[in-house]
């Protein structure tokens, strides 16, 4: 256990993601060691992907990351607009700490994946966001807001924002943000979602359950229980604009063999992460 979920989580992680050959990769709570992993030369993922990470760290290590495609983007273009989001941000007491949220502006390359090739030759701009939420999702709402703001100050730009929100199914008004709330809110702003605009709680992304073996035991439930006493909910999203984009294919991970078993706990000695992998294709419309 040892072995599999600290010393060798971040090699297996790095395995997990180049499996994939996606164009953005947007990564959460990922530790200051991280970028370094990527980038080093035994890394699967070095050719293919450069990382951006936020300049304000997070004190507690687990930070908002993205790993862009060599062929699709522009690395010299990269531009950071975190505080540039965060200052949009309506409510000041919203639960986000350092790292939590990364917001960048990049270009296309020329003729690459991420190109829309402008009747005018000019490159193709993207908005892109990374963000993972707290505990009970409260700062979701506001940093979806201030997102969309900081998007609509840039209007030639493409937003496309992956995070776990950390959304429940069941919500409880001021104290844990519901997903169907959430939805609502990203709808009503022109957005879909890599699931559509109306979600369905069997798309849950994360499914964890405590054990006994841990100090923390009023938290610990049997194993005929972890559904019901579990964290079982849909938390992870892909937001694109509902009227520029369309989804092509949708998809979860939980075995890092591309491929979702649904009575799967989450971690296990395979899959070192407590969300699953979520992966979409979005075309133009």
């Amino acid at each position: 256990m040892l072995a599999a979920l600290y010393d060798n989580k971040l090699q297996r992680t790095l395995e997990i993601l180049a499996a994939g050959k996606h164009d953005i990769l947007f990564v959460q709570e990922a530790s200051s060691s991280f970028p370094a992993a990527v980038s080093a030369d035994t890394s699967p993922l070095c050719a293919s992907h450069f990382v951006v990470a936020p300049e304000a760290k997070s004190k507690s290590d687990q930070n908002s990351l993205l790993l862009l495609s060599r062929a699709a983007f522009d690395e010299a273009s990269v531009v950071e607009l975190t505080n540039k989001a965060l200052g949009l941000c309506s409510t000041s007491d919203a639960p986000v700490a350092a790292g939590d949220l990364l917001a960048i502006s990049v270009k296309a390359k020329a003729g690459g994946p991420a190109d829309l090739a402008a009747a005018d030759g000019a490159q193709t701009s993207y908005l892109l966001a990374s963000f993972h939420g707290d505990t009970n999702g409260l700062a979701s709402l506001p940093v979806l807001q201030a997102v969309h703001a900081l998007a609509q100050s840039m209007p030639e730009h493409l937003l496309i924002f992956g995070l776990d929100a950390n959304t429940a199914i069941k919500g409880k008004p001021g104290k844990i943000q519901g997903v169907e709330e959430f939805a609502e809110a990203f709808t009503s702003l022109g957005y879909s979602s890599c699931w559509g605009s109306s979600l369905d709680a069997s798309n849950y992304t994360t499914y964890c359950a405590r054990t006994f073996l841990q100090p923390q035991l009023q938290k610990a439930c049997a194993l005929e229980e972890r559904a019901t006493k579990g964290d079982r909910n849909p938390k992870d999203f892909v937001l694109f604009s509902a009227s520029l984009w369309t989804v092509e294919t949708v998809g979860r991970d939980n075995t890092g063999e591309g491929r979702f078993e649904d009575e799967m706990v989450l971690p296990t000695l395979a899959f070192p992460s407590d969300h699953a992998l979520l992966a979409a294709t979005i075309v133009p419309k």
